[in-house]
């Protein structure tokens, strides 16, 4: 007689986004993908010298080419620990240690004045977020 191992059930709605993801077996989060970004890049007219904001930066690739493509001096934040410490060692692996400075932020709580940044760019993180509880803090 076989065996079958059976998966334990998982409550999906008790899941917070990341572990969601994961458990769909994604380990990047990222809808749209590339094409999306070249979008934002396209709509966001980047632009040498510009003060950026990648908010929910993830692990700094879109961070890294605000950079090195359109020159934006950029600040990325995230909330996670795990996504802030892969951040920074690509932007360090990139060489943009002074154009990409990398912190904790959290969309919900920017510490940052008005008018601090030229651009800002919240790319796939509204989606873990309660959308217009992020609306208000970016008006």
């Amino acid at each position: 007689m076989a065996t079958t191992l059976s998966r334990p059930k998982i409550d999906v709605n008790s899941l917070d986004p990341y572990a969601f993801m994961a458990v769909l077996g994604k380990r990047v989060i990222h809808p749209g993908g590339r094409r999306s970004t070249e979008e934002l890049f396209d709509l966001a007219h980047l632009q040498d010298g510009q003060m950026a904001l990648d908010v929910g930066c993830g692990v700094g690739t879109t961070a890294i080419q605000m950079a090195s493509r359109f020159g934006a001096v950029v600040t990325a934040i995230d909330i996670s620990p795990i996504m802030l410490e892969r951040a920074r060692r690509n932007v360090q692996r990139a060489g943009l240690r002074r154009e990409v400075e990398v912190e904790e932020g959290d969309v919900l709580a920017l510490r940052f004045a008005d008018s601090t940044f030229d651009r800002v760019i919240a790319e796939a993180v509204t989606m873990f977020v309660d959308p217009p509880a992020a609306d208000r803090r970016s008006a």
